[in-house]
């Protein structure tokens, strides 16, 4: 052993070989981000951030890990994603060479799956995911952190926002706050003005700002996604535009407030249907999904009409329901004790909301004067 392994590490170890004594499966191969990033408890692999091609490779067995990497990668991922993370054995190949070539031990005579399909490899992505749940304490710490970093990046947006900045500008500035606190914005979407109620996933343009901008992100570090929505106004709002946010905003505290352990998502989607209809939007939901099941990806999935399943334990939701060019989003992480919503931060205005006998906020809109 040359590093002493984390409680969450060996946590993830055991549910993995747990599956795979259920599956009768003799190996592992792991190489997409996420699972990498899931399994050695953060580290990162990846290379490209828009490809599953990446560095390093994990073979696990049911007695050890190998890591397979590419020389020129080998240092750096070691020395600086796994060494104080997972124990495993290192292999190495040239980098014109090929990961499985020095893993041909592994897959003789075995069964191996995998998160990606390779010759030989049964491909089981998707029952690797529900491996992922219930997050463990230290990650609920990581992502109660990431959540914090975000909010406090938007906050500090706000001293940058000008009338006349383009929404490219925006999301360079954003984006600028989001990195130099180690997050990668996998989404980031900004609408200025009228673009807020003519598309539902704004990507920014150079459309300049007036007066309003509806601003979004489903934010990563470590693996964990985290997604927020926060909107600007420079001088006070219109009556109007104020009115759709409080309906957007209550929609979303009523999906948070029952986002509780054992709440079935189909009575969660008719909640959120309920809130349009006494609120005078009745066909609002057709135009945007609610939210769904987040983590280690942007969505799990969408919670829709068909959508069949409950809520659970250590499980994370991202709801962002929308009103005519509204939106309120933020992500709920679910305890023992019902759902917390993660990166509250007091210094952005608040909305409050009495859903049985308890008070959840959701952010106004800011107001720049």
């Amino acid at each position: 052993m040359t590093i002493r392994q984390s409680q969450e590490v060996e946590e993830k170890l055991k549910r993995l070989r747990s599956f795979m004594a259920a599956e009768q499966y003799d190996v592992i191969r792991i190489q997409t981000p996420n699972l990498f990033a899931w399994l050695t408890g953060g580290g990162r692999n990846h290379i490209d951030i828009t490809s599953d091609w990446t560095g390093a490779a994990l073979f696990v067995t049911r007695d050890k890990v190998v890591c397979v990497m590419a020389d020129n990668e080998k240092d750096r991922v070691w020395t600086e994603e796994l060494r104080a993370r997972l124990d495993c054995e290192i292999r190495s190949y040239p980098w014109w060479g090929w990961a499985d070539n020095e893993a041909k031990d592994l897959y003789a005579d075995n069964i191996v799956a995998g998160d990606m399909a390779f010759p030989n490899v049964i491909p089981i992505a998707e029952p690797l995911r529900s491996l992922f749940y219930p997050l463990t304490p230290p990650e609920t710490d990581r992502y109660a952190k990431l959540a914090s970093d975000v909010s406090d990046a938007f906050y500090e947006l706000l001293a940058h926002i000008r009338q006349g900045m383009t929404e490219l500008e925006i999301d360079g500035v954003l984006s600028g706050l989001f990195r130099a606190r180690g997050i990668n914005p996998n989404v980031l979407m900004v609408a200025a003005d009228e673009r807020a109620a003519l598309y539902m996933h704004p990507l920014a343009t150079g459309k300049k700002l007036d007066r309003y901008a509806v601003i979004s992100v489903c934010a990563a570090r470590g693996g964990l996604v985290v997604s927020q929505t926060r909107s600007v106004h420079l001088g006070r709002p219109d009556p109007e535009l104020v009115q759709r946010h409080h309906d957007a905003s209550f929609i979303a505290a009523q999906l948070i407030a029952h986002t509780v352990p054992g709440a079935e998502l189909k009575q969660l989607f008719e909640l959120g249907l309920t809130a349009y209809r006494q609120l005078g939007w009745p066909e609002e939901w057709r135009k945007h999904t609610i939210g769904g099941k987040t983590g280690y990806r942007t969505r799990e999935f969408s919670v829709g009409p068909d959508t069949v399943g409950q809520v659970n334990i250590g499980t994370a939701w991202g709801w962002n329901p929308t009103v005519a060019g509204t939106k309120s989003e933020d992500t709920v992480l679910v305890g023992d004790n019902g759902p917390v919503v993660l990166g509250e931060d007091a210094r952005w205005p608040q909305l409050a909301f009495d859903i049985d006998g308890k008070t959840w906020n959701r952010p106004a809109i800011y107001t720049i004067l």
